[in-house]
C-alpha cells in the first residue's frame, strides 16, 4: 500500500474544501430556477408590443429596422405558437405566416400611415383571435364515408 505524504493530504484537502465552498458558496443549494417558457397569451402581448415598435421605426423612417423588428416578432413570439396553431387551423396559419411577410415588406417601403397602422392592427387580431381559439374545445372531425 502506498501512503501519501502528509503535505500530499493537506494539499487535496484544502483542494476539496476549496471546491465544496465554490460549489455551495451564498446561492445556497437550492437548484436554479428554470425560466418558464411565454403562455400563448403572454406571446401575443409580446408580439403587439414589438410590432408596435416597428411601426414606431416605420413612423421615424428606419425602414430597416422595422423590417427586423417583424421577423424578430415572427421569430421570437409567432414561430413557437405555429405548431399548435397549424394542427387547430392550417390554413389560417399559413394566412397569418403571409401577413407577416407582407407586413414586412411594407414596412420597407414609403406608404399611407393609416393603412400601414391598419394592418399592423389587422395581424395584431388575427394572431389574438387565433390563439384565443386554441383554448376552445376542437370541433369532432367526422369520417369521410
Amino acid at each position: 500500500m502506498v501512503r501519501a505524504s502528509p503535505s500530499f493530504r493537506l494539499v487535496c484537502l484544502a483542494l476539496l474544501l476549496g471546491l465544496g465552498a465554490w460549489g455551495c458558496s451564498d446561492r445556497g443549494d437550492a437548484p436554479e430556477e428554470v425560466a418558464a417558457e411565454p403562455s400563448p397569451e403572454e406571446r401575443v402581448e409580446a408580439l403587439k408590443l414589438q410590432l408596435g415598435q416597428a411601426h414606431r421605426a416605420w413612423s421615424e423612417g428606419k425602414r430597416e429596422d422595422a423590417q427586423r423588428m417583424v421577423r424578430e416578432a415572427y421569430s421570437q413570439h409567432f414561430e413557437p405558437l405555429e405548431p399548435a396553431l397549424r394542427v387547430r387551423d392550417p390554413l389560417g396559419t399559413l394566412a397569418l405566416e403571409y401577413a407577416f411577410g407582407r407586413l414586412e415588406k411594407t414596412f420597407g417601403e414609403p406608404g399611407n400611415p393609416v393603412v400601414v397602422i391598419e394592418e399592423v392592427r389587422a395581424l395584431n387580431r388575427a394572431v389574438a383571435e387565433a390563439v384565443a381559439a386554441l383554448s376552445e374545445p376542437a370541433e369532432p372531425v367526422e369520417p369521410e364515408g
